[in-house]
């Protein structure tokens, strides 16, 4: 299951994410939640291999 809505409109920021920065494309949201539960923002957003 996808972590966005199917048939909903794509950011340009959820582009840029993946493309232009090897970040998920929800990178901003994903992070925030992290911060909020105390853990590493930085690791969940990247994308790969550490």
């Amino acid at each position: 299951m996808p972590d966005f809505p199917v048939g909903e409109r794509v950011t340009e920021a959820q582009m840029v994410a993946p493309f232009g920065k090897g970040r998920h494309p929800n990178a901003e949201d994903l992070e925030r939640a992290a911060q909020l539960a105390g853990k590493d923002s930085q690791q969940v957003s990247g994308l790969g291999a550490p």
